[in-house]
């Protein structure tokens, strides 16, 4: 079984899959918005998802703001469609992490957007591995 990761964008949604180990995630693919709940449905049948980890853009502050509410929106989307468990991560930072290193710009935001979901899916799976 494998675990998805999701960067999601008002635009785009950047995808990354962990290894069957769940040790190790890698950047899949980004996909449009609107077609985004389908190409995860499709995704998680062809890879025998076990869980869907969602990055959770919160407020500097650790509040909940309206691209945060968008995300939770999305997020009750993919429920109706997918019986799958879903989780999510603060992700503040993570498509700045990835823009530090490869820089801004139309070029690399189809790039960002899915190692932004590898930092995301990345970042669970270590914290889930230090629990046991």
């Amino acid at each position: 079984m494998r675990i998805l990761g999701l960067d999601v964008g008002t635009k785009r949604v950047g995808v990354a899959i962990s290894d069957p180990d769940e040790m190790l995630a890698f950047p899949l693919l980004v996909v449009e918005r609107e077609r985004a709940i389908e190409k995860i449905a499709e995704l998680s049948l062809e890879y025998q998802v076990a869980k869907i980890v969602c990055g959770l853009p919160l407020k500097m502050d650790g509040q909940t703001g309206t691209q945060a509410e968008d995300v939770l929106a999305f997020i009750g989307k993919l429920k109706e469609k997918l019986d799958i468990p879903i989780a999510t991560l603060d992700e503040r930072l993570s498509t700045k992490q990835v823009e530090r290193v490869l820089g801004s710009g139309k070029k690399h935001r189809g790039v960002i957007d899915k190692l932004a979901a590898q930092i995301i899916l990345q970042t669970w799976l270590d914290r889930k591995s230090s629990m046991f």
